[in-house]
């Protein structure tokens, strides 16, 4: 940057640059839909505040999944028994009307950096790419764990994975179609991290003049990790 405020550690890396909003919380809490008993899971959405592209890190006891969130709105999904999950949301900070500390706008007057919020604090990301399979039989498929560090870290998916079936036969119009049979999700057992392929449809029984020709999908790429603790 040419011009502007900015804040760097010894090591030269930006902590602070006026260019540049900082994702602040914006928004947290736990969902909590009760009951969870159909095969397929549960799909909801959840509403907070819209300042601007935002990240989603969850902890859950149970398989959940953040597939996605636009204009305020996260999609999530629960796998059947799964009931609830913890949830922290940082995007470009909100003007929350602070009058005391340090505030940075960039050059068109969006609020970079307010000394009186709190920022997303990244500690690592895990290799999730494993090749997970989802048994025809439905279910939850073989579960990948992942150490993870101390404190109360919460996962982001970079990408939602899924698993989907190619069906062919005489009872296919058209020759051949795709349906989606499994949601990738995760779950936090003490320092570990599960992640497995779960059931996101009510049946997977096909007539018979219908057959599962190829499946294709699988984990994420990669979950990024954040430090909640004191959020």
């Amino acid at each position: 940057m040419s011009v502007g405020y900015q804040v760097l550690n010894d090591a030269g890396g930006i902590l602070l640059d006026a260019n540049y909003p900082n994702l602040a919380l914006i928004a947290k809490g736990t969902v909590n839909i009760g009951t969870n008993t159909y095969a397929g899971g549960w799909y909801g959405q959840l509403n907070v505040p819209d300042t601007g592209p935002s990240m989603v890190f969850i902890r859950s006891p149970g398989f959940a999944a953040v597939l996605g969130v636009d204009a305020g709105v996260i999609q999530y999904y629960l796998g059947k028994g799964s009931t609830s999950f913890d949830y922290w949301v940082f995007g470009p900070p909100q003007d929350v009307g602070a009058r005391f500390g340090m505030q940075v706008f960039t050059d068109d007057a969006r609020l970079a950096f307010d000394a009186a919020q709190r920022y997303l604090r990244v500690i690592g990301s895990i290799n999730t790419n494993t090749g997970l399979i989802f048994p025809d039989q439905g279910g939850v498929g073989p579960v990948q764990s992942f150490a993870l560090p101390g404190g109360t870290p919460a996962v982001c998916f970079v990408d939602p994975g899924f698993q989907y079936q190619v069906l062919t036969g005489d009872g296919v119009w058209g020759g051949f179609t795709f349906r989606t049979v499994a949601q990738c999700a995760m779950r936090i057992s003490g320092q570990s991290l599960d992640i497995a392929l779960v059931q996101n449809v009510g049946s997977l029984d096909l007539p018979g003049n219908v057959r599962v020709n190829t499946r294709g999908g699988g984990a994420p790429i990669s979950v990024i990790l954040a430090d909640v603790s004191g959020f």
